[in-house]
């Protein structure tokens, strides 16, 4: 078995939401998606664990 860490970058108006309300955010979404039973069949069915904030900067316009 392997674990691979995947990048994934998220615009957001800080003045409505945060970097760890959206993880929270995006696990929601992710736990939804992968309840579908056999969703990820074709894939080996992996497992996929919690979003973590690894930055947190001002976009650049």
């Amino acid at each position: 078995m392997r674990i691979a860490e995947l990048k994934l970058s998220v615009r957001y108006d800080d003045s409505i939401t945060d970097a760890e309300s959206l993880c929270d955010a995006l696990d929601t979404l992710i736990e939804t998606a992968t309840s579908t039973i056999g969703i990820l069949d074709e894939y080996g069915d992996p497992k996929i664990h919690s979003f973590a904030v690894l930055s947190d900067q001002e976009a650049p316009q």
